[in-house]
């Protein structure tokens, strides 16, 4: 066994110094598993301390900086507040005022020290301590002062802005809110100042137009609300407007709302409530009214105005008075919310479009498109119909609220170069794009925001807005942070190339005023850019009369990079629904009536804004074609009977029936299937409203036969049928008005006649009887049935005494 085991054991490969090592390995990686073996044994049952509580945590920020630019001579105070929003108390931090020594030479460095603090060199320039401990959840304000003495700012430093921080430091825990701060001197540093504009949309959001189509309002009534407080918040005449039209419109949407207009004598917008006054007196809103004035008076309570009420209040709505406050200068997290907002009244749909219509002529005002419409949806014919249609309607609500926007200027949905040729092709000369739109790639300074864009349709001017200060309007940056974002992008600008005063576009959002607080903090920021020694706030003007800046900029897209709002077969049919409002327009004395009731449910459903909102879309394309099949079925054609025609001229009548509230001049015409019968005369009428009309058509018959007609009304001029009735049969006898005349005339010769012999033969025996008498001699009728006998002397005698006296011979009268 030995030997064996032996030989078997010779015949072993060698093992070699590698295998000693990894033999070791093993042996070092069983003692580390075994260690840990037993650690998982021991420790099995540990978890750390404080594991279902928040780790330690704090919060800074900066509310307030004065000045906004400091000048030679300011004292800089920067206040704010510091929060424990961890769960352990916080021992009496440390705030420390970090400060960049150099002013960022890009917009993107700028960036850069904003969102991470990036920075090469940065100093201290002040550290102090809060002065009081932080319980969990607690907030404490802060205030940092440098007088004039101290300012890191000098003479000859260089303008522009430079970024600071406010850190707070408690133990390991550590908070930073960033910022910048401008610095100019008393010299001019800059020869022509940046000019901005702001250019702010009022237009409808998704969600109004889904509340305004489902609940049956008004646009207008909608956005109130939101729109009352930009319009506010945008007083500033150097601020422009940019207004969607369909705020303008009276009519609510949705099918109801459009069937009771439809069937209503009063035109959309108009004042309904003066004629149910005067049936049923001032009551209801007068006797309300009186009732709550007396409750004023007395509970002794005196209204104010919101803006008083704004006026009284913090900047972030917190009644002061009520605030809890300790002396060490701590409020408690939650504090009590001023009344001020509830106790303003909300703005109607009404008085909305009031405000748009007063103060329009105060602010450079431009048109979008009706409902912002989606030019990608609009480029088929149907679409481009659909698009005049909106343009034409723009018009008429633009008229007849006197407000006067810019002339062919336009600020699309869409920047691509097939929408842009739709664009051009309605007659704009100068659109609103984005200036990511046509970016300028080979220069290292900020052009100015306007330039060219050639489509199929011809050139257009572009006013470009720049994004990186359109984006404040919907940053999450604090009211402070971007009223020195903004100053500090425009000083950036500005020293790129102080000699050269450029113009710049700044925009809001489409849903501006969504966030009242983002609102007011943008336009603060704008009122503390217009006392800024190198910008200049303008309005839309200024920059449209600049010329193209020349700079080599890159092509638009040729196509839209994402779906059309409205496929086109809905162009198709809304273009339908259209061309049969435009026939009823035709035919009433209120040309803008029908247009104005069912209008906008027809362009609301190609707006940009409901591209990702179908389910309204397809609300206000249903009440579109339940409006149209209500005017088509206005107009009635009475079923007509089999008529006979004996002549070869005659009328035929016709019954319409009118459900139209208001009168409506139609032209009707009749349709023979045969040209034995021809009606080449057209009949202008008008049918009496909510009633049944009458008309006569003239015919000519041209032989006889049975011919099947029918009645057709169209508008005036017969360009477009509004109603068909249904075939008849006419039978056409157009020989027998003669026939039955010539046997009538030859009966009346042939009676004629008769009786003339008759009198003749009458009057012969008398005729001779005469001449016998004047002669004296006896004349015998012979050629008479008998022979006439000379009268008797009884006769004679007879005739004598009835006073007839004989005719006397001349000859009687001698001696």
């Amino acid at each position: 066994m030995r030997a064996a085991v032996r030989a078997r054991s010779g015949t072993a490969p060698a093992r070699g110094p590698r295998c000693g090592v990894l033999s070791r390995v093993r042996r070092a990686t069983g003692v580390l598993v075994a260690w840990l073996v037993v650690a998982a044994t021991v420790l099995g049952g540990w978890t750390p301390a404080h594991a279902d509580e928040a780790p330690q945590s704090m919060d800074v920020q900066i509310t307030d900086m004065t000045p906004a630019v400091l000048r030679p001579g300011d004292d800089w105070v920067i206040r704010g507040t510091v929060t424990n929003t961890g769960s352990e108390e916080l021992s009496d931090p440390v705030l420390r005022l970090r400060f960049q020594t150099y002013v960022p030479s890009t917009r993107s460095a700028l960036a850069a020290w904003n969102v991470s603090g990036d920075s090469l060199i940065t100093v201290v320039l002040a550290a102090q301590q809060l002065g009081t401990d932080l319980r969990p959840g607690e907030q404490h304000s802060y205030e940092i002062t440098l007088s004039a003495e101290e300012s890191p700012f000098y003479p000859g430093a260089a303008w522009g802005p430079r970024g600071i921080a406010i850190e707070a430091t408690s133990g390991d825990v550590q908070a930073a809110e960033r910022t910048t701060v401008l610095w100019y001197p008393d010299e001019q540093q800059v020869t022509a100042p940046t000019e901005l504009s702001v250019l702010v949309p009022l237009t409808a959001t998704a969600q109004e137009w889904t509340e305004a189509s489902s609940e049956g309002t008004t646009l207008a009534e909608a956005a109130a609300d939101r729109l009352g407080a930009v319009l506010q918040a945008t007083a500033n005449p150097r601020i422009s407007w940019a207004l969607d039209p369909a705020l303008l419109e009276a009519q609510p949407l949705g099918a109801e709302a459009a069937t009771r207009a439809i069937d209503s004598d009063v035109e959309p917008g108009a004042d309904e409530t003066s004629a149910d006054q005067d049936q049923n007196g001032p009551t209801g809103d007068a006797t309300t009214s009186g009732q709550t004035g007396g409750a004023d008076e007395e509970s002794g309570q005196e209204t104010t105005s919101a803006e008083e009420n704004t006026g009284t209040s913090s900047p972030t709505g917190t009644d002061p008075a009520q605030a809890s406050t300790d002396d060490g200068g701590t409020t408690s997290p939650e504090e009590p919310t001023s009344s001020a907002d509830e106790a303003e009244a909300p703005t109607t749909g009404t008085e909305l479009v009031d405000q748009l219509a007063n103060e329009s002529g105060r602010h450079d005002l431009i048109a979008l498109a009706y409902a912002d419409a989606d030019q990608a949806s609009l480029s088929t014919d149907a679409g481009s119909q659909l698009a005049r249609a909106g343009q034409d309607r723009s018009g008429y609500l633009f008229g007849a609220h006197d407000i006067h926007p810019i002339e062919q200027v336009l600020w699309p949905s869409r920047y691509d170069l097939q929408s842009l040729d739709t664009v051009a092709r309605s007659g704009v000369d100068t659109v609103v794009l984005p200036a990511d739109s046509q970016p300028a790639p080979d220069i290292t300074y900020t052009p100015s925001g306007r330039a060219e864009v050639s489509t199929g349709a011809g050139t257009l001017e572009t006013a470009l807005w720049d994004t990186g200060l359109s984006g404040l309007f919907t940053s999450d940056l604090t009211p402070l942070q971007i009223r020195q974002d903004l100053l500090a992008q425009t000083a950036i600008i500005t020293r790129e190339r102080p000699s050269d005063g450029r113009g710049l576009l700044a925009v809001a959002a489409d849903d501006v005023g969504i966030d009242p607080e983002r609102l007011h903090a943008v336009t603060e920021a704008l009122a503390a850019a217009q006392d800024a020694p190198w910008l200049q706030l303008t309005n839309l003007r200024s920059l449209l009369g600049r010329t193209d800046s020349s700079e080599p900029r890159e092509e638009v897209p040729a196509e839209p990079t994402t779906e059309p709002a409205l496929d086109h077969e809905a162009v198709e049919e809304m273009n339908q629904v259209w061309s049969t409002l435009e026939a009823h327009v035709a035919i009433t004395d209120a040309p803008q009536r029908y247009l104005g009731t069912v209008g906008p449910n027809v362009l609301g459903t190609v707006s940009a804004t409901l591209a990702s909102h179908p389910d309204t879309q397809q609300l206000l394309r249903e009440a579109a074609t339940d409006s149209e099949q209500q005017l088509q079925s206005a107009l009635t054609v009475e079923s007509g009977s089999s008529v006979l025609l004996v002549s070869a001229a005659g009328d035929l009548p016709i019954s319409i029936q009118s459900q139209l509230p208001v009168p409506a001049d139609v032209t009707v015409r009749l349709v023979p299937a045969d040209p034995r019968l021809r009606a080449e005369q057209e009949v202008t009428a008008t049918l009496r409203p909510n009633s049944t009309t009458t008309v006569r058509i003239p015919v000519t018959a041209v032989s006889n036969g049975n011919v099947d007609v029918h009645f057709e009304v169209l508008t005036p001029g017969g360009q477009v049928l509004l109603a068909s009735g249904e075939p008849f049969s006419v039978r056409v006898r157009a020989d027998w008005e003669s026939t039955g005349t010539v046997i009538v005339a030859s009966l009346l010769v042939i009676g004629f006649i008769i009786g003339l012999i008759r009198t003749i033969r009458r009057g012969r025996p008398q005729t001779r009887a005469a001449a016998a008498a004047t002669s004296g001699q006896k004349v015998t009728v012979e050629d008479g049935p008998a022979a006439t006998e000379p009268p008797t002397t009884d006769e004679h005698d007879d005739r004598h005494r009835a006073g007839h006296r004989p005719p006397t011979d001349p000859h009687e009268d001698g001696p």
